[in-house]
């Protein structure tokens, strides 16, 4: 059992390195770090789960949030100040703890976030409550998360047919599994590079070689590799 300070059971919520969980988010070691605990620059932008935690571990809100983020970037220049100023007013205001992790619609105007959160509309300035709303931020990943009791608890970022790749707390501290096989992307990808090649992965594991392929696939989105 993993446990962290306190003896308190981190079961289900949801474990990874800094790196790997940076490749999962598809941003670069250093931007996570920055975005969850700060850097020379300035403070952090979300509030890491495990704050304290010496390893600096990531846990899955801490990484459904960070691609909250980087889609919120992508899309306008919001400063990372902003975005840590709608966190603490979500949090003040309404005892909204890890808002990007929930289910919720992101609007931007100019400098300024605007979260829909059931009927709820949070954000940190009353300045356009007359004015329309613009497009939403395209957060993409919303689509592939499932929700459990308001919170983000499980992700899947690839299908192809009764295939799918799976991404959640509940299952292997939340590695990426392909599934319904079970294995994860991880341990088919050593297997090819064992092997020589996908069929004889697949045999090896006796699982079939879509299964192995989706794996394959699943690691060149990460790599941003057209697959």
């Amino acid at each position: 059992m993993v446990r962290h300070a306190g003896e308190r059971s981190l079961l289900g919520v949801g474990l990874y390195t800094p790196q790997q969980a940076a490749y999962l988010a598809r941003v670069t070691p250093r931007t996570l770090a920055r975005w969850l605990h700060g850097d020379d620059r300035g403070q952090p932008a979300l509030r890491a789960q495990l704050r304290g935690d010496t390893q600096r571990r990531v846990t899955f809100l801490d990484l459904v949030q960070v691609m909250a983020v980087r889609a919120i970037l992508r899309e306008r220049a919001i400063t990372l100040a902003k975005i840590r100023d709608f966190m603490d007013h979500a949090q003040r205001e309404y005892g909204l703890t890890y808002p990007f992790a929930r289910r919720h619609t992101t609007y931007l105007f100019d400098d300024d976030i605007v979260v829909r959160h059931g009927e709820r509309i949070i954000q940190v300035t009353g300045r356009y409550k007359d004015q329309d709303l613009i497009r939403p931020v395209a957060e993409l990943y919303m689509e592939d998360l499932s929700f459990q009791d308001d919170l983000a608890s499980a992700y899947t970022p690839l299908r192809a047919g009764d295939r799918y790749i799976l991404v959640s707390p509940h299952h292997r501290m939340g590695q990426p599994l392909v599934m319904p096989c079970g294995y994860s992307v991880e341990a088919l990808l050593a297997s090819v590079r064992a092997e020589g090649t996908p069929e004889a992965a697949a045999a090896v594991n006796a699982v079939t070689v879509a299964d192995v392929r989706l794996a394959q696939r699943y690691e060149d989105i990460l790599a941003g590799v057209a697959a």
